[in-house]
């Protein structure tokens, strides 16, 4: 059952009851990160209608399409992305990780290359540390950098 599934899940204490946050999960799990196991799990479901725990084209089409108007043309081009990008292994239905990585794409961080990026670059000693001497001595690639707000973020630091 669905609401016994989102329960469990959202009640994060494992309480048996749910405060705000965790009802907030169980309402809304499509915007807790916690809850992405049960989003792909529903999504399977609604999805799934042979219930072999995959996607097959037939279903992805029904699914994507719901029943209304289209043309040609927009059905061609579902085929092909179902074909070409979402059935990874290329054996005619999606599972579960391949549906995963449909719905709930890893979230590119740009913040974090960006630092590691500026520490790779700084890190003169190599462990894994920047010193003010480190920061200094590559000051224009810090001012360079979104990391940094363009270097406003290292001008309002006083122990620099």
């Amino acid at each position: 059952d669905r609401d016994e599934r989102r329960w469990i899940k959202a009640d994060a204490d494992m309480d048996g009851s749910l405060n705000k946050e965790e009802f907030m999960a169980f309402l809304h799990p499509e915007a807790d990160e916690r809850m992405s196991d049960v989003v792909l799990t529903e999504i399977i479901e609604d999805m799934d209608l042979d219930h072999d725990g995959q996607v097959n084209l037939e279903e992805y089409i029904r699914d994507i399409l719901d029943g209304e108007e289209h043309d040609e043309e927009l059905l061609e081009r579902e085929k092909i992305n179902f074909k070409e990008n979402l059935d990874k292994n290329k054996n005619g239905v999606m599972d579960r990780n391949e549906i995963k990585d449909w719905i709930l794409p890893v979230q590119y961080d740009f913040a974090h290359a960006e630092a590691e990026y500026l520490v790779q670059v700084s890190d003169k000693n190599e462990d894994k540390l920047l010193t003010k001497f480190e920061i200094l001595d590559n000051y224009k690639v810090f001012v360079g950098s979104q990391a940094t707000d363009y270097g406003k973020g290292i001008t309002r630091h006083e122990e620099l």
